[in-house]
């Protein structure tokens, strides 16, 4: 990333950065960013808040660029498919107002950017949150971890207000690809069964 791109800046965010971000830019979200039972769900959070609070990119560490993002930097926010699912497996992990949709695949959280306080950022925000009202810490499962902060929260952000996103870029080269700029390794430590 930082060959290909070698006049931007780059901010890795340790976790005790991640926190003391919370701490001072966005403390209404700590003792939530606390509660989270797996380092994962808190990760997904801290992406989608320190991106709404700044702007800009985000890339998970597995994110292989292959070439500038130079010409995406016009655009208010991009995203990318993460994947599109078999209409079964559609239904069991996204509201029944969505099964309607022809395009039936869920945006990726692993890599995305948008400016400064993006109305969809901060939509997913606001899912996330909510999503958290009714979630069961213990016994948490990797769907549960997708369904509360991952993908599907992003998703169902999206479609809920599709028609106000106008300016939100979709990506669409799915197979865990941030479009033809990059592509996910898909070195999920958090995933059971990995």
């Amino acid at each position: 990333m930082k060959e290909l791109h070698p006049d931007w800046e780059f901010v890795f965010f340790s976790d005790g950065d991640c926190r003391d971000f919370i701490d001072e830019h966005a403390p209404e979200f700590g003792e939530l960013y606390d509660w989270y039972p797996k380092p994962v769900m808190r990760a997904d959070l801290f992406r989608v808040l320190v991106v709404h609070r700044l702007g800009g990119f985000y890339f998970d560490t597995d994110v292989l660029l292959s070439q500038p993002l130079d010409p995406l930097v016009t655009h208010s926010a991009v995203f990318s498919i993460e994947e599109r699912m078999e209409p079964m497996s559609y239904r069991l992990r996204f509201p029944k107002r969505m099964w309607h949709l022809a395009d039936q695949y869920t945006i990726a959280n692993y890599a995305f950017a948008a400016e400064k306080g993006h109305p969809y950022v901060g939509a997913i925000l606001d899912e996330i949150v909510a999503r958290s009202a009714d979630f069961e810490a213990e016994d948490c499962s990797s769907l549960d971890i997708l369904h509360s902060t991952g993908p599907d929260a992003v998703t169902t952000a999206y479609y809920r207000d599709w028609d106000k996103w106008k300016d939100v870029t979709i990506l669409d080269v799915p197979g865990c690809r941030y479009g033809h700029y990059g592509q996910h390794l898909v070195h999920s430590i958090w995933w059971e069964g990995m």
